[in-house]
């Protein structure tokens, strides 16, 4: 398994005060442990990851993509994509605007 990393560093301002930010994000199946998900430390498989540390005071926020090993069909894929627009279109009926 290999992902590919890109790592980016900026700064952002946070309720007035400054913090430098690394941002890690991991495309492409790897797998992970991680406490906060799974005390007993078993891996597991994702897609993608974002890592972001805002340093030792703020702590690191953890966002994965869990792999899922049945991929949706077409037709599966398609009638989520109507299911999606018929939900969009009711919100929209229903606050007036269309």
């Amino acid at each position: 398994m290999a992902a590919i990393e890109t790592v980016e560093r900026e700064t952002r301002t946070i309720c007035g005060k400054t913090y430098d930010v690394t941002i890690t994000r991991r495309e492409g199946l790897d797998s992970y442990i991680d406490l906060t998900i799974d005390p007993s430390g078993t891996p597991f498989l994702a897609d993608a990851a974002t890592f972001i540390d805002y340093g030792p005071k703020m702590g690191v926020t953890k966002c994965y993509t869990m792999h899922k090993e049945v991929q949706p069909t077409e037709e599966e894929r398609a009638a989520g994509r109507r299911h999606i627009q018929e939900v969009a279109v009711k919100c929209l009926i229903d606050q007036g605007i269309w």
